[in-house]
């Protein structure tokens, strides 16, 4: 990771050279119509269901701790983990494009090369260019994407909503070109 490269985890924030890069979560929803942000109460369930996930990945996880409000979408995100056969190379990682000056931070790629989003409130329509975003970053920081899932969880079971990369990169492209222009225009001051 380049030194120039700063993500302030508590502002959820990226930054190359002092300059703020957009997130792709940023992005996309100023393409698309916002998202429509849950309720404080599944806000934070998603975070937890996120970081529990995370920490078992990690084989930190002290099963004893799980909040049971969470547990069931652990238990399936277990599951999805095991039948999938899902080894993990990178957690959370946050990167950036240097060359198209955005950030994130994927959820997950693994060892076999799938980039997964995890979601805990459902199928998304932001899914495809938010992986896009997401295999952008990825393969310009030299990890290469196979295939892109969203794979949402509920209490008793998960379901697999695959993605072919490269379409979803074409969309997140055309997405962050029209972000970018809408920026400038706001800069230079004109109206949308």
């Amino acid at each position: 990771m380049n030194n120039n490269f700063k993500y302030d985890e508590k502002i959820h924030r990226y930054f190359f050279n002092d300059q703020e890069l957009p997130s792709v979560t940023q992005i996309v929803s100023n393409i698309c119509n916002p998202f429509q942000p849950g309720n404080e109460w599944h806000l934070h369930r998603g975070s937890m269901i996120h970081l529990a996930i995370n920490i078992f990945l990690s084989k930190k996880l002290n099963e004893e701790s799980v909040d049971p409000r969470i547990r069931g979408y652990l238990e399936s995100a277990k599951k999805a983990i095991k039948e999938l056969n899902i080894h993990p190379v990178l957690i959370e990682a946050p990167l950036y494009h240097s060359l198209l000056l955005f950030a994130g931070t994927p959820d997950l790629l693994t060892d076999s090369n799938i980039l997964i989003d995890w979601k805990s409130g459902g199928h998304t329509e932001t899914s495809e260019p938010q992986l896009g975003g997401y295999a952008s970053l990825l393969e310009a920081s030299n990890y290469p994407v196979k295939k892109a899932y969203e794979i949402t969880l509920d209490e008793k079971r998960y379901k697999i909503f695959e993605y072919k990369p490269h379409r979803c990169k074409s969309i997140f492209h055309a997405m962050l070109t029209i972000y970018n222009w809408k920026i400038k225009r706001r800069v230079n001051g004109k109206a949308e």
